[in-house]
């Protein structure tokens, strides 16, 4: 499969998650997906930025930022089209997932019906609470879009410092 047509793929799927949850749950509804408390989805809209950050005005200035951004990285994703190494991987899914909530900030902009903010319903535990590290029993609630976008970011910096090590074991080859 072609990575442009995994970012297309990805974008969709999380775009029909959204419509899904839009139809089925009032906002702020939950339905039960494994066990109590282990996964639900739970529809909210987020009205900011990621994490449900206000920064009032400047809202609108990411928004239009990330359509920049998204212009980038689809270039990006052109020009690494035939690379098949591991890293060329991660923009494939951080363009899928960035077209995925650009799609719902530009209903909102545009004042489609039925949108209010970005969709979020995959609501799960905060491992990090159990390990004392942060104070909320409940993760943030996310989406499809979300998740890719986290995939491709881990699979940039792990290939970059896959990269980075490679690079450097050959300069102190070269230096011996």
């Amino acid at each position: 499969m072609n990575k442009l047509s995994l970012s297309f793929i990805l974008a969709f799927i999380d775009q029909i998650s959204k419509f899904y949850i839009r139809e089925r749950l009032e906002e702020y509804d939950s339905i039960e997906i494994i066990a109590p408390g282990i996964l639900n989805f739970t529809f909210v809209e987020n009205r900011n930025i990621a994490f449900g950050l206000d920064l009032g005005f400047i809202n609108q200035l990411v928004v239009w930022i990330s359509i920049l951004i998204v212009i980038v990285i689809f270039y990006l994703v052109i020009i690494e089209i035939d690379d098949s190494h591991f890293g060329s991987y991660g923009m494939p899914f951080i363009l899928g997932g960035a077209i995925g909530n650009i799609i719902d900030r530009l209903c909102v902009f545009l004042d489609f019906p039925g949108y209010s903010g970005v969709t979020d319903f995959i609501d799960m535990p905060n491992l990090l609470y159990y390990f004392g590290i942060m104070e909320n029993s409940r993760w943030f609630i996310f989406n499809i879009a979300d998740i890719a976008i986290s995939i491709g970011a881990v699979i940039f910096i792990l290939s970059n410092l896959t990269i980075f090590e490679k690079h450097e074991d050959s300069s102190e080859s070269t230096l011996a």
